[in-house]
């Protein structure tokens, strides 16, 4: 099934996107706060059908969303006292639609930052 590779292609990519910004960008962020960005990157094939297509990018934003709220839960159980969301970004962009080697598809790229105070063991 189409979203379940899309889901193992969204954890890998998420997986290697999180970046925990510490040291000298901590210094600029308030004492006791640290900044955490999560890239994802889903690559969607476009169908024929624009019913079918417009199904599968909501099912794939659904499934960052959904990705966005388990980062905190995820944080907080291993690194975080607190977090919160402080900006999320989303991109869609169509690929290959002129070139007969590579199938249409659709791209969708996402950007969580969140703020985050760090557990006692963290620090």
């Amino acid at each position: 099934m189409i979203l379940r590779s899309v889901r193992a292609q969204m954890l890998l990519v998420a997986t290697l996107g999180l970046s925990l910004h510490t040291a000298a960008s901590a210094e600029r962020q308030s004492a006791d706060s640290t900044s955490v960005s999560v890239t994802y990157q889903l690559t969607l094939p476009e169908s024929d059908d624009a019913a079918k297509t417009d199904a599968n990018t909501q099912a794939a934003r659904t499934m960052i969303y959904q990705r966005v709220k388990q980062e905190c839960i995820d944080m907080k159980q291993f690194i975080a006292k607190t977090c919160k969301l402080s900006k999320l970004d989303i991109r869609q962009t169509a690929g290959n639609r002129r070139n007969r080697d590579h199938a249409a598809h659709i791209n969708i790229q996402a950007s969580a930052h969140f703020r985050i105070t760090l557990s006692d063991e963290m620090q």
